[in-house]
This record gives C-alpha cells, sequence and structure tokens, in this order.
C-alpha cells in the first residue's frame, strides 16, 4: 500500500512540475512561433508595397484589386537609366533659373490666364532633361554659350566631359527590378502565409495622383492558427489593450456612414493584424509594427 501510494505522489509531483514547465514553456515557444510567422507576412506586405508603389509611379493610382496588381507584376516593365555624368549642385540651380526666364519670356506673350508658375525647384531627372534639351540644342544649331556657362560651373570631382552626358533607360521584367528574382512568384502576393489560402484585404481610397491611398492587412487570428490556442487568445487580447499592431474597423449605418457616440467620436472596433499603408490616412505606406 504504501508502495503505491509513493508512485501516486511520485506521478501527481511528475504531473505538476510539468504543468510548471508548460506554463512557462507555451508563452515562450508561442512568441517564438509568432515572431517566425509575422517576419514572413511582414515581407509579403512589403512585397505588396513595393508593387503597389511602382504601379502608382507608372499609373498615378494605386491598383484596386489583386488581380489587377498580380497581372502587372507578371507582365510589367520598369525603366532602368544608365547614367553618364552628374550634374552639381550649382549647374542644377544654373538650370532653374534657366528655365524659370524661359517660363518668363513666354508668360509675356499669354493672356493671364494662361499664364505657366515657375518652379521652385527642380528634380534630378527635370534637370537631366533640360540639360540634355540644351545639348541637343547646341548640336544642332552650334551655339555653345548656354553649354559653356554650365560647363563652367563643373566641380573638381566631376572627371568626365560634359558632352559625355547621357540618359539611357532600359526597360528590364518587374520580378527582376522589385523582388531580384525574375521568377518571383506574383500569384502568391495576396495568399497569407501559414493560412489554408486565406487572402490579405487590399482596399484603395479610389483616388489618382497625390490624394491615392492603400493599405492592406490579415487579421493576427489568421496567420496564428494552430499554435496554441490558449496563448493565441491572450496574445490577442494583450494587443487590443495596447493598441498595437491593431487596425481600427470603423462601425458604419446601412448607407456607410461611419457611427459616432455621443461626444462626436467615430464607432470602431479594435483588430489585431499586420497593416501596411492607410486608406484613411496618409502615412507613406509604413507598416503599422514599425
Amino acid at each position: 500500500m504504501k508502495n503505491v501510494l509513493k508512485v501516486v505522489l511520485l506521478l501527481a509531483a511528475a504531473g505538476l512540475v510539468f504543468i510548471c514547465y508548460r506554463s512557462v514553456m507555451n508563452p515562450i515557444e508561442f512568441k517564438e512561433v509568432r515572431e517566425q510567422r509575422e517576419e514572413v507576412v511582414i515581407k509579403r506586405l512589403v512585397d505588396i508595397k513595393k508593387a503597389q508603389e511602382e504601379y502608382y509611379t507608372q499609373n498615378n493610382r494605386y491598383a484596386d484589386d489583386f488581380e489587377t496588381l498580380i497581372d502587372f507584376v507578371k507582365n510589367g516593365r520598369k525603366g532602368v537609366v544608365r547614367k553618364i555624368y552628374e550634374l552639381n549642385d550649382e549647374q542644377q540651380a544654373y538650370l532653374l533659373t534657366y528655365v524659370n526666364d524661359y517660363i518668363k519670356k513666354e508668360n509675356k506673350k499669354k493672356r493671364p490666364s494662361e499664364r505657366l508658375e515657375e518652379y521652385h525647384g527642380l528634380t534630378s531627372n527635370q534637370s537631366d532633361s533640360v540639360f540634355l534639351t540644351i545639348l541637343a540644342k547646341a548640336q544642332e544649331t552650334n551655339d555653345w554659350k548656354v553649354f559653356k556657362d554650365i560647363e563652367a560651373k563643373k566641380g573638381p570631382h566631376q572627371t568626365l566631359e560634359l558632352k559625355e552626358f547621357s540618359r539611357d533607360t532600359t526597360w528590364v521584367n518587374l520580378r527582376d527590378t522589385l523582388y531580384h528574382n525574375p521568377n518571383y512568384p506574383a500569384d502568391s502576393l495576396e495568399i497569407i502565409p501559414f493560412t489554408d489560402g486565406e487572402k490579405f484585404v487590399m482596399e484603395t481610397s479610389g483616388m489618382s495622383g497625390t490624394g491615392a491611398l492603400f493599405e492592406a492587412y490579415a487579421d493576427s487570428r489568421l496567420y496564428l492558427l494552430g499554435i496554441n490556442e490558449q496563448e493565441l487568445d491572450n496574445y490577442l487580447l494583450e494587443v487590443k489593450k495596447n493598441n498595437r499592431p491593431i487596425r481600427k474597423e470603423y462601425q458604419k449605418d446601412s448607407l456607410g456612414i461611419t457611427l459616432r457616440d455621443v461626444e462626436g467620436k467615430e464607432i470602431f472596433d479594435v483588430i489585431p493584424c499586420l497593416k501596411i499603408g492607410d486608406k484613411r490616412i496618409p502615412n507613406k505606406n509604413v507598416g503599422n509594427w514599425e
């Protein structure tokens, strides 16, 4: 009888030790796997961002859906410019003056409603374009005065001859330029890793130009399922409590108007997720984990 009791006590003690061990290890193991999965999901969101920003560059708006975006990545091209000779700041400032002087002369010939605004500054690409025009005109007319004025502003580190200035564009496959992989699996862009085919939600503001916004997100529960249900519930409660990383899902009425409380504040639910961009507020397309 005593031996049986000893065995029972030993088993009970072993059980308690195991329970204590799991209570310590479960959160640690969950955190380790969660961080591994989040790293992969974040990488996919960054890939979506790269594709959307290039789509915006070429189309002046964001792709409205994944079908459009994936087709763009599969079949699109991006111009890679080979540059010979870089203009320095003084040369670019000269070109800005040159352009504005030209605008002033042209505006004298126009009615007030047709007059062009002067530039406050030129981008590097704009300066390049202006100089190429000046160079072409000099070669055509053999009048090198403006060219020589720019050449006179040459800096000590500009070792090439200014006449060697050139810009050649080569068009290459988007997968190569965006992801450095000609076989990048574009179809995977919309699939949330570690799920059974669940898809990211992607939404845009529907605008074009500087008012355009987009966001893409994956609810945390989708890509964290199957690790440890209790630890997952604990983690999601913690995320909601700390408001990070989350998105706000605004409650709307039947007309699509956001509901407000008695104080006039918008009513929303806090949804744990990884999200990049924001369709409501410009945020330079950063991720909510940053």
